[in-house]
């Protein structure tokens, strides 16, 4: 009698194991499904090759850029997409921005030739899925943001911190902490939307 509880037992297990992974192919084979429906339609032959991973690279600069989406075309261009929660169907200046300094760190992370346009879809409230294709900018222009920023927080430092300025710097301190209002204001905008800590930033 044991001998036969041991195998029902054996064959109870071997059922829910059975069953337990016919029913996760059958998710993936549907969220698959659900993901090409999702592409837009110039990448439908495309293979989904990155989601949702972090690329950190220090050449020429320190990025740490956080992928949405990358596939792989039939002729070998990876193209790169980005999903966007809006209320109103655009895209935004830092949309291009964080999808240009993506290819640039998957470019130079991993050797791959990065496609220079990529894709923002845009979920609407409604549920509806709205793909704009956008031209990327050069990796020579996101180089230039990135140290640009890099020079504006220095400059508020230095604004900051009397202890870092030098005397005809003090001397004018008035002038500078006007500047540095401006300063202030671009970091707030363009640069800190395109260099979203949680999806671009400098790297540690």
């Amino acid at each position: 009698m044991t001998s036969n509880w041991a195998a029902w037992a054996l064959l109870t297990l071997a059922l829910t194991l059975g069953v337990s992974v016919a029913l996760q192919r059958r998710r993936a084979v549907l969220a698959d499904r659900m993901e090409r429906a999702s592409r837009p339609s110039d990448l439908r032959d495309a293979e989904l090759i990155y989601l949702e991973e972090r690329f950190n690279t220090s050449d020429p600069v320190r990025l740490s850029a956080r992928l949405d989406r990358a596939y792989r075309m039939p002729s070998g261009l990876v193209v790169l997409l980005e999903l966007k929660t809006r209320s109103v169907n655009r895209v935004y200046p830092s949309d291009v921005i964080q999808l240009s300094a993506q290819r640039l760190a998957l470019e130079r992370k991993t050797g791959q030739v990065v496609a220079h346009h990529g894709y923002v879809v845009a979920q609407m409230p409604d549920g509806a899925r709205k793909v704009h294709r956008v031209q990327l900018v050069s990796g020579e222009a996101v180089v230039a943001l990135v140290r640009r920023r890099e020079t504006i927080r220095r400059d508020i430092a230095c604004v900051s911190d009397p202890a870092q300025q030098v005397p005809s710097t003090r001397a004018g301190r008035g002038s500078l902490r006007g500047q540095s209002q401006g300063v202030e204001g671009e970091i707030s905008g363009v640069f800190m939307n395109a260099l979203d800590p949680g999806v671009l930033s400098l790297a540690a």
